[in-house]
């Protein structure tokens, strides 16, 4: 059985946080997976990532002059 954990992890630098996020395959076929789902999964980051930047900045200002 393959398994796929995903992590994320956020770091306070003062005025910034960065956000990092890791996608790790493990078992039988792990890089055959890793290989087929590559597209699909880096789109689903990259709109996770959007979503939480948006998301964030309308936190930090939610009344923008």
């Amino acid at each position: 059985m393959t398994e796929t954990v995903a992590s994320h992890q956020l770091e306070d630098r003062g005025r910034t946080t960065v956000a990092t996020f890791g996608i790790q395959h493990e078992g039988p076929g792990a890089r055959v997976i890793a290989l087929l789902t590559r597209p699909l999964t880096r789109r689903y980051v990259d709109r996770e990532l959007a979503g939480l930047k948006t998301r964030s900045e309308h936190l930090a200002n939610p009344n923008p002059s």
